[in-house]
């Protein structure tokens, strides 16, 4: 991936807590298409039993799959 924040944050979605998973899964979000890699795990998360995560999830890849990618 070559980016070390959203390398962090899709850690954060495959072994964090579920805070941690939401929060990474939000900031997923906001990052926008930069953060396309991570679609693959934010997918895995739509069917989690928990639906505060489940929904996290959700409108991260609604995000990054509308929303250009702002450059850091």
């Amino acid at each position: 991936m070559g980016n070390l924040l959203l390398e962090s944050y899709v850690e954060d979605l495959k072994t964090g807590t579920t805070d941690k998973q939401i929060t990474a899964a939000t900031e997923l979000g906001n990052m926008g298409a930069v953060a396309r890699d991570a679609l693959p795990d934010l997918e895995a998360l739509t069917t989690n039993p928990n639906a505060r995560l489940r929904t996290a999830a959700q409108k991260a890849i609604q995000a990054i799959q509308k929303k250009p990618g702002r450059k850091n």
